[in-house]
């Protein structure tokens, strides 16, 4: 606004007075605005410019301002200053404005995926250096303060793509979000159990577990092996557990395990009689006759070590039992393979004195081993209709052997067989004699014959013993003077073949109810309903009791005139043969 102003002198004789025209300023404009950053603020000069900034008081916290701009920095995130500006015209105006420190800008979250393997306790714990790296990419305009996950722990559980939340934190208490997928790597293991049988000669099986990779096995028995052997029908478990610690769990049940006292508890067993005599000694297994009217004898100095089990005992001259059990021995006896393979045309084999021979055939006439030779056998199931041998003869398996013989087998004295201690069985349709000084290691299966052990006499200046291991069943277990016999363990499967000749493959015979008190049944399992079946009953003398024909497709009942005891049953049908065994109380 201008004011006119006029001025007049005192001076009365000579006044006089002059007019000024005056124009008033107006006030200056100090206005601005703060801006707050990350360490102070950014000053906006609203009103007139060229002035000075200024702290108002002093923070004395190392911030510092520029006076031209009024930009604050070096500040702390939270602490509180105030500024003054003050204009710098004619007419200076001053105001000031108190600004806080904040950070006012989100992060920006940025996630990598990862992969990670669990280590030997099944677990996997994301280290600082794993999360850094999961939000590496991640910015803020005032720093990063923290990188944290939704979840840092993994096990077998998790293995597989997993999705967590990765927060991201700055200085300002600001947080952003994304989303990261860690791939757990570890191995839950796969796992099948197969179920092989024992040999014919023991009840049980053998289970094995399959796992592919490096696995460790815990089976419900304690064991901790690939393979156990079971002797019972039932269920069993199986955990397996991966390097990584990630475990598997499988149950097998095991149905096929026939009931009954098994073959493999016995050293000898017979149908009709054990006579052993002349210091004989049973050291490990039992003794078993299985005819009512068995007997086991024992004489001069004779000892069963475990059980010897029969309806009658003689017992005299100091021999003694240590378990001696009144009853029929009945225990799971496998049917007897025959030789139809041999005949006269088939090849024969002599080894001369002091010679060693592999043969690799497996079906011969006669095989002769001669003084001091030894004959090695590499088939796994051997065909022979005679074997004869001379003093100190040997014959040894390169493995697992069955040897079916149709003519007497007598091992000559000083003679050894399977020193190696392979699984080895021979099915001997004729007596077996063992002479003095022998050792023999096998299962030997007289079909209702007699097994001659000899020894030298005890009293002899020059004792030669003979060595009995295995199982020896036969119709009559004769032991003759310093005999040694011991089980064996018989229950690694050897697979017997029994050779085919022309037969029916299903071909098979069912019995009911074995034992029995009455009449005992059967029915053929044949694809042959042209050609009768004939039924032939032995007993334990091998005396023929009973024989007739009968149809393949009727059940053929038999036995109410039958006397109490066990019988050998054959039954035939044109190439092909079954025998059973059957109880008659």
């Amino acid at each position: 606004m201008t004011y006119t102003v006029e001025y007049t002198t005192s001076d009365s004789e000579c006044a006089s007075s002059s007019i000024q025209d005056v124009t008033v300023l107006p006030a200056e404009d100090a206005s601005f605005t703060m801006t707050p950053t990350c360490d102070g603020a950014t000053a906006e000069i609203t009103g007139d410019t060229g002035g000075t900034f200024a702290f108002n008081p002093e923070p004395g916290d190392g911030a510092t301002i520029d006076s031209e701009t009024g930009t604050v920095t070096g500040g702390s995130l939270g602490s509180t200053y105030t500024i003054e500006y003050t204009t710098s015209g004619p007419c200076p105006a001053t105001t000031s404005q108190t600004i806080s420190v904040e950070d006012l800008e989100n992060p920006v979250a940025m996630c990598n995926n990862m992969t990670v393997m669990l280590d030997s306790n099944g677990m996997y714990v994301l280290t600082e250096e794993d999360i850094n790296a999961l939000g590496m990419d991640s910015t803020d305009n005032c720093g990063i303060e923290s990188i944290t996950v939704s979840t840092n722990s993994f096990t077998c559980d998790d293995i597989g793509d997993v999705t967590i939340t990765l927060t991201v934190t700055d200085f300002g208490g600001n947080t952003s979000t994304c989303e990261a997928i860690i791939t757990i790597d570890g191995e839950i293991p796969t796992v099948e159990i197969t179920e092989t049988p024992l040999s014919v000669f023991c009840q049980g099986v053998t289970l094995t577990a399959e796992s592919p990779g490096t696995v460790t096995y815990l089976w419900s028995t304690g064991e901790t092996t690939e393979s156990i052997v079971v002797f019972e029908n039932g269920t069993y478990g199986l955990t397996v557990t991966s390097e990584t610690n990630c475990s598997s769990y499988i149950e097998y049940t095991v149905s096929s395990i026939e009931e009954g006292t098994p073959i493999s508890e016995y050293a000898i067993f017979a149908s009709n009689e054990v006579y052993l005599h002349g210091n004989n000694v049973v050291q490990s297994g039992g003794v078993g006759v299985g005819s009512l009217n068995g007997e086991i004898k024992l004489h001069q100095n004779s000892h069963i070590s475990e059980f010897g089990q029969a309806t009658t005992f003689t017992l005299n001259q100091g021999s003694t039992i240590n378990n001696q059990i009144n009853d029929v021995a009945n225990p799971i006896l496998p049917n007897f393979i025959y030789n139809t393979l041999s005949n006269s045309a088939s090849p024969s084999v002599t080894i001369s004195n002091g010679d060693t021979q592999t043969l690799d055939g497996d079906v011969y006439d006669q095989i002769w081993v001669r003084e001091g030779a030894t004959v090695i056998f590499s088939q796994p199931n051997v065909y022979v209709n005679r074997i004869k041998t001379s003093e100190d003869a040997n014959i040894e398996f390169a493995g697992c052997t069955n040897v079916y013989v149709n003519s007497l087998f007598m091992l000559a004295k000083y003679g050894t067989i399977n020193s190696y201690g392979n699984s080895v069985t021979f099915y001997v349709n004729n007596d077996i004699h063992v002479e003095k000084g022998s050792n023999v290691h096998a299962t030997m299966y007289s079909n209702s014959g007699q097994i001659l052990a000899k020894g030298s006499n005890v009293n002899s200046n020059n004792p030669e013993p003979t060595y009995m291991t295995g199982l020896f069943i036969a119709n009559k277990v004769h032991g003759l003077n310093n005999v040694f016999w011991n089980a064996d363990v018989i229950c690694n499967p050897c697979q017997g073949t029994e050779p085919d000749g022309g037969r029916i493959n299903n071909f098979d015979v069912t019995s009911w109810p074995n034992p029995s008190d009455t009449v005992f049944n059967l029915r053929l399992i044949t694809e042959d309903l042209m050609n009768n079946a004939t039924i032939e009953v032995f007993d334990m003398n091998n005396k023929l009791v009973h024989t007739n024909k009968f149809r393949p497709e009727q059940a053929y009942s038999f036995g109410s005139r039958l006397d109490g005891g066990v019988y050998i049953v054959k039954i035939s049908q044109a190439n092909n043969t079954k025998i059973i065994r059957l109880v008659k109380f």
